[in-house]
């Protein structure tokens, strides 16, 4: 099933308000909030939301599974990921504010007026309304998704005996998206290297699944075709075995040389809520 699918719970997404807005800018002004003393609440309620994202996509609540049981290692893993995600996203729009403040405070010039004080709160609202709304938002559905893929590799791997097959399907409507269309069908072992890089979701918005079978596997030209002419690199991974809802790739975390071990600490932010 793929294409571009309907955000779910919008209502859950809209976490943040002009209060909030207003209150990072000015933080960020006075020096309360740096790259070195990220907002708690920004990070704190996006990582809850993605949390609550990765529960509704697995079927289960953390609190629901035995400790120690695979649910239990697939669920811890899964919600800290989030929010190491969302730790270095918190970073990310912390970085980009304060980029357009140096702007304002060394009095760069745009044709021949000074950017104005005005201008700088317009350019920092857009950062903030794009990362904890527009992003968010995408960001949340497929903490969903990624975390329903994960839940399913775990039944795949405990039913390989009665299916040994997993087959790639798509809604196969008329927003299916042909680079994903041409993987239709395809049928692999489990076990299948194959479903390392293509295990749905493969994209922002994709709808695609995979599916145990017992019927024969199925070679064709997939077999030579350039897997990134298919999948996101974003997505060329497999949430189930690896564990993660977010890529190491993603451009979130490309942090400032200067800040990497910062970014190893998690940025002075707790790994659990």
């Amino acid at each position: 099933m793929c294409g571009v699918c309907d955000i779910e719970n919008i209502a859950e997404v809209d976490e943040f308000t002009e209060a909030d807005y207003d209150r990072i800018i000015h933080e960020i002004i006075v020096g309360v909030i740096t790259v070195y003393s990220l907002d708690y609440a920004t990070y704190s309620k996006t990582a809850k939301l993605l949390t609550q994202g990765v529960f509704k996509g697995y079927g289960k609540t953390i609190t629901e599974v035995g400790v120690g049981s695979t649910d239990y290692k697939m669920l811890f893993d899964l919600r800290q990921n989030v929010h190491i995600f969302s730790a270095a996203k918190t970073y990310q729009q912390t970085r980009a504010i304060e980029a357009k403040l140096l702007e304002l405070n060394q009095a760069l010039t745009e044709g021949d007026r000074i950017k104005s004080f005005e201008e700088f709160r317009k350019d920092a609202k857009k950062i903030l309304v794009d990362y904890n709304k527009n992003y968010l938002r995408t960001e949340y559905n497929s903490a969903i998704l990624q975390s329903t893929s994960a839940s399913r590799w775990v039944g795949f791997e405990e039913n390989k005996h009665l299916y040994p097959n997993l087959t790639y399907h798509t809604v196969g409507d008329q927003r299916v998206r042909y680079s994903h269309a041409i993987l239709d069908g395809i049928t692999r072992p489990v076990g299948d290297k194959f479903w390392n890089k293509v295990n749905p979701q493969n994209d922002w918005g994709c709808r695609c699944m995979l599916l145990p079978s017992d019927s024969e596997v199925k070679v064709s030209e997939v077999d030579h075709i350039n897997i990134d002419d298919h999948v996101n690199p974003l997505f060329q991974f497999n949430p189930g075995k690896e564990r993660r809802v977010f890529s190491p790739k993603h451009p979130y975390f490309d942090v400032a040389p200067k800040d990497k071990d910062w970014a190893k600490q998690n940025f002075g932010l707790p790994l659990y809520l």
